[in-house]
């Protein structure tokens, strides 16, 4: 055995220890940089969820709002259409009564 085989010379406890607390900081500087990124994400998951309620939100009101719009027009055709109506049977009427009164015959009305 020569003089190789001997156990190599421990480094310089100093050194050692410099390069532990280096070690140290390096990983409490990781962990700080992944709790940020964790909490940046969970920030943006937060957001992009309420973004999505804001959204669906946002349909509900547009479809009720169309419902209530349709509704609406349907109400106020129906009502145009009724006064259309009514005034196609009054202006019926008035030409058969004047078509009568051309004719000599009467024509008895009954008011109500």
């Amino acid at each position: 055995m020569g003089h190789d085989d001997a156990p190599r010379k421990a480094k310089n406890p100093e050194e050692a220890l410099q390069a532990s607390v280096a070690r140290d900081i390096k990983i409490r500087l990781m962990n700080d940089a992944v709790r940020a990124q964790q909490l940046h994400l969970a920030y943006a998951r937060w957001e992009n969820a309420l973004s999505q309620k804001d959204i669906v939100a946002a349909r509900k009101r547009a479809d009720e709002v169309g419902k209530e719009d349709s509704n609406f027009s349907n109400r106020n055709i129906k009502a145009v259409r009724k006064q259309k109506l009514e005034q196609l049977f009054r202006d019926d009427e008035l030409q058969y009564e004047t078509e009568l009164a051309d004719m000599g015959l009467a024509f008895r009305r009954i008011r109500a």
